[in-house]
């Protein structure tokens, strides 16, 4: 690497800079200066509202797969019950 592309590799991660490069900030989990994200990185994300509609689908799915699966279990044990009542009530042959 040549000396002449140093300083502006140094002026990028410097760790005293209160910014990263230009067009972009730091991320305020990290108090240096070396790690940051761009600018523009909220037009990345889904809006909220979006967000929360699909939250609130997620929720409702998860209650009716595990309402689905009590009322299965509830219909097994009933079809149980109505064919142990068929085999005992029925007369057998002989």
């Amino acid at each position: 690497m040549s000396p002449a592309s140093r300083p502006h590799l140094q002026s990028i991660v410097r760790p005293d800079s209160k910014s990263g490069p230009s067009g972009s900030r730091p991320c305020p989990e990290h108090t240096g200066g070396a790690h940051s994200h761009p600018a523009d990185v909220a037009r990345l994300l889904p809006p909220s509202p979006q967000c929360c509609k699909s939250a609130s689908l997620q929720q409702k799915l998860e209650s009716v797969e595990a309402s689905l699966a009590a009322n299965k279990d509830r219909i097994t044990t009933l079809l149980n019950i109505i064919y142990d009542l068929e085999t005992s009530h029925t007369p057998s042959s002989g």
